[in-house]
C-alpha cells in the first residue's frame, strides 16, 4: 500500500503541477549516507554536493518516466545516497551526476525525478 505522500507525489508529477517546491513538496531533515560510483571508485571527486545543493535539486525536481530518463538525460555513474523527510514519510534517495535521482518512501515504490534544467534534446546527441 502506498503512503498518502507517495500518492500525492505521483499525482502531482503526472498532472504536471509545478509548485516551486518540487514533486516531493517541502523536504527537511536531509541526510547523506553514502557517496560513490557505479563504476570505478574514486572517479567522482567532482561530484561533491552539499545539503543545500541537494535541497535545491529536490525543490526543482519533476517526476519523469524511465523512457524520459533514457531519452533526455545523461546517465553518469557518480551518486550520493541518503534520506529525507517529506510530509510524515521518510524517503530514501539516490542522486546521480547529470541531474537525475531515484526516490522512494521507506518500503515503497521507486520514483524517478530529474532537474528539468539538465534535460537535453535528443537532437543534441
Amino acid at each position: 500500500m502506498r503512503s498518502n505522500i507517495a500518492l500525492a507525489f505521483l499525482a502531482a508529477g503526472l498532472s504536471g503541477c509545478a509548485t516551486g517546491a518540487g514533486a516531493l513538496g517541502d523536504v527537511r531533515d536531509i541526510r547523506i549516507t553514502e557517496r560513490g560510483s557505479d563504476e570505478a571508485p574514486g572517479n567522482c571527486a567532482h561530484f561533491q554536493l552539499g545539503l543545500g545543493d541537494i535541497r535545491r535539486f529536490f525543490s526543482r525536481a519533476a517526476l519523469i518516466s524511465g523512457q524520459d530518463l533514457h531519452a533526455y538525460y545523461n546517465i553518469y555513474p557518480c551518486f550520493i545516497r541518503g534520506t529525507l523527510v517529506s510530509g510524515h514519510d521518510t524517503w530514501t534517495w539516490e542522486l546521480h551526476d547529470g541531474g537525475t535521482a531515484r526516490v522512494s518512501p521507506l518500503g515503497g515504490e521507486v520514483f524517478r525525478v530529474a532537474d528539468p534544467a539538465q534535460q537535453e534534446s535528443p537532437a543534441d546527441e
